[in-house]
C-alpha cells in the first residue's frame, strides 16, 4: 500500500498489472542491488509503524485531551 511503500523504499505494482511488469521490477532489483531499498524500508517501518513509539505518542495525545 502507498502508506508503506514509496519510491524510496520499494515498488508499488498497479492493481491491473501484467506479469511482465513484475518480471521487469524483479530483474531490475536483481541486476542493481543498490535498488533493493531494504534499508529505507526498515527505516520507514521503525519511524512510522513501531508499536513502542506509536503507543507512547498515543498516550501523550490522550493526556492532552483530559
Amino acid at each position: 500500500t502507498s502508506e508503506i511503500v514509496n519510491e524510496n523504499n520499494g515498488y508499488l505494482i498497479p492493481i491491473n498489472f501484467k506479469v511482465d511488469d513484475v518480471v521487469d521490477i524483479i530483474t531490475t532489483i536483481y541486476h542493481k542491488p543498490e535498488l533493493q531499498k531494504r534499508d529505507n524500508a526498515r527505516k520507514m517501518f521503525l519511524e512510522r509503524f513501531n508499536s513502542e513509539n506509536n503507543f507512547i505518542q498515543f498516550i501523550e495525545k490522550i493526556k492532552t485531551l483530559t
